[in-house]
């Protein structure tokens, strides 16, 4: 179980029992919406500017001379983005 303490939030309302521990939940608006019967699309724009973390190995931070302060492009790389809404 995880407890607040380390950093879990509820997932949808409050009082939901699911909890997280996913640092990459952006608030968003859904700009627009394309699809059929079967696969719908959705174009969603981040409302507010957001923090993430990484671990990457040290190679990549010495191939990029990367250093405090510099101004970096954050690629998440993931199967799904998936929307969230009460």
């Amino acid at each position: 179980m995880v407890s607040a303490a380390h950093g879990a939030e509820p997932m949808f309302r409050e009082g939901s029992p699911m909890k997280h521990e996913a640092r990459n939940i952006i608030t968003a608006h859904a700009k627009s919406i394309i699809g059929d019967e079967i696969l719908s699309g959705a174009n969603l724009a981040g409302t507010v500017p957001t923090e993430m973390a990484t671990v990457i190995t040290t190679g990549p931070v010495e191939g990029l001379a990367l250093a405090v302060g510099d101004e970096v492009q954050i690629v998440i790389k993931a199967i799904h983005v998936l929307p969230a809404k009460e």
